[in-house]
């Protein structure tokens, strides 16, 4: 008889040897998921040398915007009110979903979700009469109701009970003004044990700030919103929720109403929804004027933003080429386009409607995070010390067997070691990669990453060979040749002064000595991002070629690199011949730094233009169908969906109506 613990790990086996591929131009453009998460919304091989750019490739310079259009400014404190971030209305507010008696029934005969604007704040609400600050705890009931729907679950994750409810969440939140603010933020643990299992699985959470308000009709409770969101155990697949509950001072508190209408995460693609009790401790929480202090100087600090919309206005770009040619309406999560000192952002959808706080709608990263965790890492290091990029992997991990004597962390980084089972590009991952990516402590991935792969086929730096397990090898590597923790050096020295929010502030771990994700950063996948994280990140490396503040904090001629702006040092040949995947003619590809870099020459016509000049776009990808592009003429294109589908060239003919990609 399979027990619950074997079956775990086989279903886990089975998801994660798909989690860490995501790298292809496309992938299986056939292959759809719109029976699953339909939406409410109207849609909107050639190898070679690289080619040195027909004109200069200069980053255009961060300028002060100069649209007439009116862009999103963040809320700030508006003296005076003495409130921070003031209701305008009366509190007559005609409320026809979860209404008082609805929160207040003890079964409201829950089916399914309601529209997600019954979370927002609506038009004429009031100032809240009460002040939440405390200890709101979920566990009496998470783990014993709720619902959910599954529509797509090829790994059978639905066979735990822990995957089909909330973890276990108690937070201590701090109500300012009309925010409600939780005191930790970024992903804390919350999963549990299932009866029979040897380890807990489920999902672990993030509570991100939400809202506070008066409606009359609430019988003098205050009614509040919040926003969260939920991670797979141990993987990067992020599913985006929303609470809300009504209180008074007292402690008094109202069911709380949650659901789960999105997520990033093409395999496990589920509803979840459910009215359970609550428990409100109303005591002072420590430190909760830096909380505050915080969020406002967070809030002030995110790069000011306008509705997607305003794109066609202003530049007149066709808004219906900015999904992928293959891509259903349904997979997206949202995207963006950062330009000239603007975010232009669309909603994010979800299947029962906008998210009402899209700011705080949380991405995985998956592989991009080979960008910004691995790759960044070793520039900042070579900014000072270049000796990192040809260090030893054998000097820097002790369990480096001598076979890999010749391979440095920089091979590592372009994942060409030249150990291999199979050259074509991502059948290894496919084939191997599960038993890397479900081990949970360093020294078992240490161990697979290094006996996956046995014999060295290949001179390091000649052949690329899509393994994570080797950004996992020169994470470990950067991280004992620095010595100290990789990803708080990381966000000590770059995130943190670029004022990356909070929310991205934890990454996944490995899970060492019993502890739980308290190890070394992966690596290879693990960041969590939202739109202003995007925007910061891709503005970091492409318009200011690693500046932080005006300082050079990254080396400048590995950036360069990385973006195909050396033709000295282009990294290794990505092109396949594979029938699974989609090769556009005439995209040449390299893997350099983390990056993929695409290759348009002059005189060839893609998407109906024809270049005047050869030039070359730099992306990270993740897993599903996440693209972080940056362009030579200062426009970076994201877009977050799990459609498997990459292909991005019919928004990037578009964005040369923004600015041109040969000037």
């Amino acid at each position: 008889m399979t027990t619950i613990s074997e079956k775990t790990v086989m279903v886990l086996l089975a998801g994660f040897a798909i989690l860490c591929f995501a790298s292809q131009d496309a992938f299986a453009a056939t292959i759809f998921f719109d029976d699953f998460k339909d939406v409410s919304y109207n849609g909107l091989t050639t190898s070679g040398t690289g080619a040195t750019p027909t004109h200069a490739l200069t980053p255009t310079p961060r300028s002060p915007p100069t649209s007439t259009l009116t862009p999103t400014l963040h809320p700030y404190p508006t003296p005076s009110s003495g409130i921070y971030d003031p209701h305008s209305g009366d509190g007559n507010v005609t409320r026809t979903l979860l209404t008082y008696q609805v929160m207040m029934a003890s079964n409201d005969g829950l089916k399914s979700f309601v529209d997600n604007s019954a979370f927002a704040v609506p038009a004429n609400a009031a100032n809240p009469d009460h002040t939440f600050e405390g200890t709101l705890d979920l566990t009496p009931q998470n783990r014993t109701l709720g619902n959910y729907k599954k529509r797509y679950d090829p790994y059978d994750y639905d066979y735990l009970q822990s995957m089909t409810r909330l973890p276990d969440i108690t937070v201590d939140l701090v109500q300012h003004g009309t925010w409600l603010l939780p005191k930790d933020r970024g992903m804390q643990e919350g999963i549990w044990m299932e009866t029979g299992s040897s380890q807990p699985w489920g999902f672990d959470f993030m509570i991100h700030p939400g809202r506070v308000w008066k409606e009359n009709s609430d019988n003098g409770l205050t009614r509040a919103a919040l926003p969260f969101s939920l991670v797979i155990t141990n993987e990067n697949c992020t599913h985006n929720g929303l609470m809300t509950f009504l209180f008074d001072d007292s402690g008094i508190i109202s069911h709380v109403r949650y659901q789960v209408p999105n997520e990033t995460c093409y395999y496990y693609i589920i509803d979840m929804y459910g009215h359970i009790d609550a428990i409100y401790s109303p005591h002072a929480v420590s430190g909760a004027s830096t909380v505050k202090t915080a969020f406002v100087n967070e809030r002030l600090d995110m790069i000011p933003t306008r509705p997607y919309t305003d794109l066609a206005k202003e530049f007149g770009v066709d808004l219906n080429k900015f999904a992928a040619s293959a891509q259903r309406s349904g997979d997206i999560t949202s995207k963006a386009v950062y330009y000239n000192g603007y975010n232009y952002v669309w909603p994010c959808y979800t299947r029962a409607g906008h998210h009402p706080y899209c700011e705080y709608v949380m991405f995985p990263a998956y592989s991009t995070a080979k960008i910004w965790l691995a790759a960044t890492a070793m520039m900042l290091i070579g900014k000072n010390d270049p000796a990192v990029y040809s260090a030893k992997i054998t000097d820097w991990v002790p369990e480096a067997p001598s076979r890999w004597s010749n391979v440095t962390i920089e091979n590592a980084i372009d994942m060409a070691t030249g150990f291999y089972d199979n050259h074509d590009f991502i059948e290894d991952e496919n084939t191997n990669g599960g038993s890397f990516a479900v081990a949970r402590s360093k020294g078992e991935k240490t161990t697979i990453a290094f006996d996956l792969y046995p014999t060295q086929k290949a001179s390091p730096g000649a052949t690329f060979v899509y393994h994570t397990s080797d950004t996992f090898i020169a994470t470990r590597a950067l991280e004992a040749y620095h010595g100290s923790d990789i990803w708080d050096y990381l966000w000590n020295s770059i995130y943190g002064p670029l004022d990356i929010g909070p929310d991205s502030r934890v990454v996944l771990r490995t899970w060492d000595n019993g502890g739980w994700n308290n190890g070394i950063a992966i690596g290879g996948y693990g960041l969590f991002y939202n739109h202003d994280t995007i925007a910061k990140i891709t503005r970091f490396m492409n318009q200011d070629i690693g500046k932080v503040n005006g300082a050079q904090m990254l080396d400048r001629n590995q950036v360069m690199a990385a973006f195909q702006r050396d033709p000295s040092d282009i990294g290794p040949d990505t092109t396949y011949d594979n029938s699974m995947y989609i090769l556009r003619k005439k995209i040449w590809k390299r893997y350099n730094n983390a990056y993929w870099s695409y290759r348009y020459l002059a005189g060839e016509t893609y998407e109906n233009i024809t270049y005047s000049c050869t030039w070359f776009s730099a992306r990270g990808q993740g897993l599903g169908g996440i693209q972080l592009k940056m362009m030579p003429n200062g426009v970076n294109f994201s877009y977050i969906s799990d459609s498997l589908v990459y292909d991005s060239q019919d928004a990037v003919a578009q964005i040369n109506n923004i600015s041109p990609h040969c000037p």
